[in-house]
């Protein structure tokens, strides 16, 4: 994934809307590192091209609110970087079967996009989790581009082989209906609507999944 972002940026694509969804898992070529299955990103129907002028300012922010960049949230035009906290995203969630900052309404996950500090996972090799955070951080040009990203997965590879799935609780994220919403973040939220708060494992790719209905 992190390679075929490495080559949308290189034409000057932002994917926009990196999640579990738009990854497929190809059964029939051959296997990558480490035996795996290649994985294909696919829906690029929100990409963007870099630093294409806007003739008038947004007024929806696009996006999946569990994996949406904090400078996206502020407002501020998608670069390459916000497809990198994307895939950070999804790892963390491939890891401890949630995402980092998910969970409770729309507006509430938009808000500790923008104020929380990503809570650590126990059990996973401090190499792996200092590159997630790194690939989490609030400042743009604090992360990694996405072939860095591809060279650093690769090395860390052999290390997961094996790993015992997490066994962690999500946070309750729920939201009291007069709490406080990311209005303050952005006028504009996305209407998705939030999967209830569980309890969860490991969150596997599945093999010809295809994207939920949005």
């Amino acid at each position: 994934v992190a390679d075929g972002l490495a080559a949308a940026h290189a034409a000057g694509v932002v994917h926009r809307d990196v999640k579990p969804e738009n990854v497929l898992l190809d059964m029939q070529g051959p296997l990558g590192p480490g035996g795996s299955h290649p994985a294909l990103l696919t829906d690029f129907g929100v990409a963007k091209l870099i630093d294409t002028p806007r003739r008038t300012r947004a007024t929806k922010i696009i996006g999946t609110p569990d994996y949406l960049a904090p400078e996206i949230v502020e407002g501020l035009p998608p670069r390459a970087a916000v497809d990198i906290y994307a895939l950070a995203t999804v790892l963390y969630e491939l890891l401890a079967g949630f995402t980092p900052f998910g969970g409770g309404h729309p507006g509430a996950v938009l808000r500790r996009h923008v104020t929380e500090t990503v809570v650590p996972l126990p059990g996973i090799p401090d190499e792996l989790w200092q590159l997630l955070v790194q690939c989490l951080a609030k400042a743009p040009a604090s992360r990694l581009r996405a072939s860095e990203l591809s060279a650093r997965l690769r090395e860390l590879l052999p290390m997961l082989a094996g790993m015992a799935p997490l066994d962690v609780d999500e946070p309750d994220a729920e939201q009291p209906e007069d709490a406080p919403d990311a209005s303050a973040a952005s006028p504009a939220a996305p209407v998705s609507t939030a999967e209830p708060v569980r309890r969860r494992g490991a969150v596997p790719l599945v093999p010809g999944a295809k994207p939920a209905d949005s």
